[in-house]
């Protein structure tokens, strides 16, 4: 009888690698792209958290914000450094259709660096931004077990930092995507169904196809620096979520420092080595 489970069992793999549907864990590739507009004081140290775990990597960059604000005029320079360092693959220009909301731009925009994911050869696709980061060894532990396990969607917890070396204890209920396996039908769309049974960000869903196999990576952090920026209400007032001054005020009041000695005291922060060798953020 295992010798005829184990027939069957690669019958199927056998029928499902050859519709495309699957990956030989050998031949998987994983793309990750980045957006950017700001935030690019981040973007060097990201890149180097997750640069052993990729084997391509690209930047979609814009000049204008969702809401028609100029970015650095230095940052076209900074991904060409970065790029002349082997951290980035290619940079891809997108720019805005401010006749869209700013959530189908986001989601247009994502779909720009998927393609060329694709296109680049790679079998998984990871979206990103420039305040996450990955520890390398719980990376490559959920990569590896993604390309084993012939996973198609995926997610993990968030842990958010109010600054560099002050992490958030708060458990939120929002949760990230980690690794898609993606083919060249695939896209980013608000509506699609994941089936990963968490609150994700809309603009990074892709749609659940006629084979899935979904996990929630119970042992992986994305470290969320959410609160690390040269200009915090700059991030805030350009987010494609369209806050309105009342969030964007409590935002900013929450990661006043002044809070942190309180929230220290009552154990909603706590102090951290930098591990990700974060610069200063003047």
């Amino acid at each position: 009888m295992p010798k005829l489970n184990k027939l069957l069992k690669n019958i199927v793999l056998s029928v499902l690698k050859s519709f495309n549907l699957i990956t030989d864990p050998a031949k998987a590739k994983l793309g990750i792209s980045y957006s950017v507009w700001d935030g690019e004081e981040l973007l060097e140290a990201s890149i180097k958290s997750v640069r052993e775990n990729a084997d391509y990597i690209n930047v979609v960059w814009q000049k204008k914000s969702w809401h028609g604000i100029d970015c650095d005029e230095n940052l076209e320079i900074l991904l060409m450094q970065l790029k002349g360092k082997g951290l980035i693959d290619e940079i891809i220009f997108f720019e805005p259709d401010f006749n869209l909301t700013p959530q189908q731009n986001e989601v247009n925009k994502r779909n720009l660096g998927l393609k060329a994911v694709i296109k680049a050869g790679c079998s998984h696709f990871l979206m990103m931004d420039c305040d996450e980061f990955y520890d390398q060894e719980e990376f490559k532990a959920a990569k590896e077990f993604i390309y084993k396990r012939f996973i198609t969607h995926s997610a993990c917890i968030i842990e958010d930092y109010f600054a560099v070396n002050y992490r958030s204890t708060v458990v939120g209920k929002y949760y990230v995507p980690f690794i898609y396996r993606v083919n060249s039908k695939s896209k980013t769309d608000v509506k699609a169904n994941t089936n990963l049974f968490c609150h994700i960000d809309a603009t990074r869903k892709i749609a659940i196809k006629l084979f899935n196999r979904c996990w929630f990576a119970h042992n992986l952090v994305m470290h969320h620096y959410t609160g690390v920026r040269k200009n915090k209400k700059r991030k805030l007032e350009n987010s494609s979520a369209s806050l309105n001054s009342d969030s964007i005020n409590s935002f900013l009041n929450a990661y006043d420092e002044n809070n942190y000695k309180e929230m220290l005291k009552d154990g909603r922060l706590v102090y951290v080595e930098n591990k990700f060798n974060i610069p200063p953020i003047d």
